[in-house]
């Protein structure tokens, strides 16, 4: 899409004559920050292949599933659990929010499997060796530090696929996540409240918590390089580790925007004081028919009073309505900035259905059913 070659935004500006804004889809970036952060290190790549493991246990057999279902309906807070998925934004976050809740449910599962005489002796151990997987200190604050990420990446996503959204409100919902997570970072007791959450939900099964430690990390040997590392440093070291991942990843998506959308930034209510003819110019060079700078700057400054009032882009399209015809020019600016799409998702699962619908067997479906079938899955 945004090939600087042969991409469609490289094509529509050669034919157009003119520079063609591309912005890739926010709710997408904000799911691969997660997904890059999640594969920043080994601890983290073995939590999520034992969920799909977990899941993969349970489904792939209808005695399982039979036996887990039922465990879970009597549990008030009980959730089935959820297959991991690389395209699905809410996968991570509803796996192990489905998991942590139904945490003992689960475990109590792999005991009557493993009790149970209608099951086969390879069903019975391979509950038993994802049981002794399952019952881990480090499994259970992983899952609780996970949830708490994934809530907040979760409802990042969500808002980013609201209808009412605009791309600058866009850009300010992701600095506030920013601060949030560098806020969540620093907060060193709220970090050590995990841990000792964790110790208080496996006590219970009587896990020994320092020998598992220093049973999966091994101690380097060799004193010139060796780190000696607490149990509290180690996993305060990991939290952070997925902290600084999404930082990065979401503060480079956002500097994106900033360079892109540098000379639309100050058109917002709480700006527009800070407006110079020369991101005029430059608007008028990315709109088209706006041919004049200066006029459009001087409409700018008669609404600015009327402008300012505004407590948002929604606030500034009520304000077009009234009075868009007396000032064109900015209608035009205010117009492109409300219609500059921040994300593709609801376009992109029109494909998946057609994808789906649509397949080999299907070759010979005619348009007009093709659309019908459509809008009865979208």
């Amino acid at each position: 899409m945004g090939g600087i070659y042969e991409g469609v935004q490289a094509c529509v500006t050669n034919h157009l004559h003119r520079e063609i804004l591309h912005i890739s889809c926010g709710a997408h970036n904000s799911n691969l920050a997660v997904e890059y952060a999640c594969n920043c290190s080994v601890e983290y790549i073995n939590l999520f292949m034992l969920l799909q493991e977990l899941y993969n246990y349970f489904t792939l057999s209808i005695k399982r599933c039979h036996v887990l279902r039922e465990a879970l309906d009597k549990s008030p807070y009980g959730l089935n659990i959820k297959s991991l998925s690389n395209t699905g934004w809410t996968a991570n976050y509803e796996s192990i929010h489905a998991v942590i809740e139904s945490y003992d449910g689960i475990i109590y599962c792999f005991q009557l499997i493993e009790e149970g005489e209608q099951f086969d002796k390879e069903s019975k151990l391979q509950g038993k060796n994802l049981r002794n997987k399952f019952i881990s200190y480090e499994v259970i604050v992983l899952l609780k530090f996970m949830k708490n990420i994934t809530r907040t990446t979760n409802s990042l996503t969500a808002h980013l696929q609201a209808k009412q959204l605009n791309i600058l409100s866009s850009m300010e919902l992701i600095t506030n996540t920013l601060k949030l997570i560098e806020m969540m970072r620093n907060d060193d007791q709220s970090l050590k409240n995990i841990l000792l959450l964790g110790e208080k939900h496996i006590e219970p099964y009587d896990v020994d918590i320092d020998k598992e430690f220093n049973r999966l990390r091994r101690i380097d040997p060799k004193p010139a390089t060796v780190v000696q590392l607490t149990r509290e440093s180690f996993y305060l070291k990991l939290f952070r580790e997925i902290f600084d991942h999404l930082y990065k990843t979401y503060s480079g998506f956002l500097n994106v925007l900033n360079e892109k959308l540098q000379w639309f930034v100050n058109v917002l209510h709480s700006r527009i004081e800070n407006l110079t003819l020369n991101e005029c110019q430059h608007m008028c060079e990315l709109i088209p028919k706006l041919t004049s700078p200066p006029l459009l700057f001087k409409e700018l400054q008669l609404l600015s009073d009327q402008i300012k009032e505004c407590d948002n882009m929604n606030g500034m399209a009520k304000l077009l309505q009234e009075c868009g015809h007396l000032y064109p020019k900015v209608s035009s600016i205010y117009n492109y900035i409300l219609t500059l799409p921040n994300t593709t998702a609801t376009n992109e699962r029109s494909f998946s259905k057609m994808k789906i619908i649509k397949n080999y067997l299907r070759a010979k479906l005619t348009n007009d059913k093709l659309e019908y079938l459509l809008l009865c899955s979208v």
